[in-house]
Formats: C-alpha cells, structure tokens, sequence
C-alpha cells in the first residue's frame, strides 16, 4: 500500500514528466525554445567568436554597418547593445583598456566621471564601465563591458584582444550573464 507521501512523490513526477514532454514537442514541432519562452533571441557573430542573448523584440539597426556579415547593433524601445572589438597589446588588461575609455580626455563618451569595475564573463577576465549622471543624453545612457577574449585571434588582417558590448546602462548587467565565446 502506498502512503499519501509517496502518492504525491509520484504524481510530482508524472507532472514534471509531461511538462518535460511538452517542451519538447514544442520546440521540434513549433520551433519554440527555451529562449523563446523566456523573451530571449540569441546573437551570434562568427567573426568575433561570441553569442549573446537579447530581448526578442529588439530589432537590426540597419544605420551601422555589418561585422563579419552579422549585423552590429540592436535596438528596442527601452534599450539596445552594439559588439565592437579592439586589438590592445599584449599582457594589457580588460581594467587598463575600460579605464581608458571611461576616462578619456577627447571624448567623455560616459561622462567625467563614470563607474569602472572588475568583473567575470564567461570566465574571462572584464570591466564594466558605469556613465556618470552627466553623460550626454544623445548616448542613451551607453554603458560598456571590456572582456578580455580567452585568446587573440586575427580577422581581417588585424589581432584582436578584446570584446566591447556597448548597451544602455538598464541592460547591461544583463548581458554580463549572457555573452559566451565559442571555442576557437
């Protein structure tokens, strides 16, 4: 005879058992993922060697150009994050190439005085930088995160050492869990 503790176990089980089964006829039948579910498309940029998960309704901004054939930046109505790479030197660190954006005298792209921070993403070595309350409101409170690439590759003639995501400063803690490197 079973007690009511070990019926319960077992109608548990069934019920996680036909969730289970429905996810997946509905992902092979439908198309529809986890992702999808959860309001999230994935941005994949073989040039770079980085996927990153974004909110689904944000769309390609057509104005800024393509890398590697993969579009560069997208936008929604409440918010947007664009990929870009630079080659830094040798031994240089996510720290010293965020602290030299954030602080630049030419252009105070995250105003005079923004929020650098170390961080981990993906397991690498990064920084994240905070605009100031004075950034221009043109910049629509860009933010950025430095990631050091677990290692350099060369596209198009050039060595590249670095990742930068630029995204407004209300998503951008968000992308920290969500970009990932392929293996290269």
């Amino acid at each position: 005879m079973l007690t009511k503790k070990k019926k319960l176990t077992i109608y548990l089980i069934m019920a996680i058992a036909v969730v289970f089964c429905i996810v997946l006829f509905l992902r092979f039948e439908t198309g529809l993922s986890l992702l999808n579910i959860r309001g999230l498309s994935e941005y994949k940029n073989p040039a770079f060697h980085v996927s990153i998960l974004y909110p689904k309704t944000w769309q390609a901004d057509l104005r800024y150009s393509k890398i590697g054939g993969v579009d560069g930046r997208y936008y929604g109505i409440d918010g947007f994050f664009s990929i870009n790479s630079i080659g830094g030197t040798v031994g240089e660190s996510a720290m010293t190439v965020a602290k030299n954006m954030a602080f630049n005298k030419r252009a105070t792209t995250f105003g005079t005085s923004p929020l650098v921070s170390s961080i981990i993403v993906d397991g690498q070595e990064a920084a994240l930088i905070l605009p100031s309350s004075d950034q221009s409101k043109a910049l629509e409170n860009e933010a950025a995160i430095v990631v050091k690439y677990p290692k350099a590759f060369t596209y198009q003639k050039l060595t590249y050492r670095f990742l930068i995501i630029y995204a407004d400063k209300n998503h951008i803690e968000k992308f920290i869990e969500n970009i990932e490197f392929d293996k290269y």
